[in-house]
Formats: C-alpha cells, structure tokens, sequence
C-alpha cells in the first residue's frame, strides 16, 4: 500500500497517549485545558462483511479503490483476517477508545 494511504488510515491512532494530544494542546497556546478519554463498545452486528462494508465510508475508500486489484484484494483479505479475531456470537466485537482535549484559547 502506498505510504500516503497508509498514513492516512493510521493518522486517528497516531498520537501516543491522551497526554501527549493534551501537551500539544497547551504547547499551541490552549489553556484550561480537560482531557477526556471515552472508551465505548464498538459491535458490528453483521460481523466481518459489516466491518469491510463500513470502510467505504472512510476518507481512505477511494484511495484504496484507485489501487490495482490484486492490492485491494490482499488489503480486504488481511482487514477480514483482522476483524475475524474480534468475532464473538457472529458480532465483530470491540472497544473504541477517543481522546478528546477541550480548552480555551
């Protein structure tokens, strides 16, 4: 997969720790500043098909739709083999972690 692809769909998950967003929050200037770390179940009722058919809906679909068909085909294998290990009962089963910094300028 191309790098810029890949950044693209590793960029939510790419800060270290609550923390570090909340440094660089005050670092640009943010006062006041409360971090909230809100974790939630995350299932996908129609399991593995449900997670591959939920990716269209994000900013990385069309780059990955431009790649030749054996990529895409490899990437959709490798994100079922993936999801395959958060089956429970049929239901991708997970948990879904954000870090959320609010402040003041």
């Amino acid at each position: 997969m191309p790098g810029e692809l890949a950044d693209l769909i590793t960029a939510p998950f790419s800060w270290p720790s609550g923390a570090a967003l909340k440094a660089a929050a005050e670092a640009a200037g943010f006062r006041q500043l409360h971090l909230l770390t809100p974790t939630l179940p995350m299932v996908l009722e129609g399991g593995v098909e449900q997670a591959v058919q939920a990716f269209a809906a994000t900013p990385v679909a069309p780059g990955v739709a431009a790649l030749p068909r054996q990529v895409q085909d490899a990437f959709f294998e490798q994100l079922r083999t993936e999801m395959a290990k958060l089956l429970k009962d049929g239901k991708v089963i997970g948990q879904m972690t954000s870090n959320i910094v609010i402040g003041r300028c």
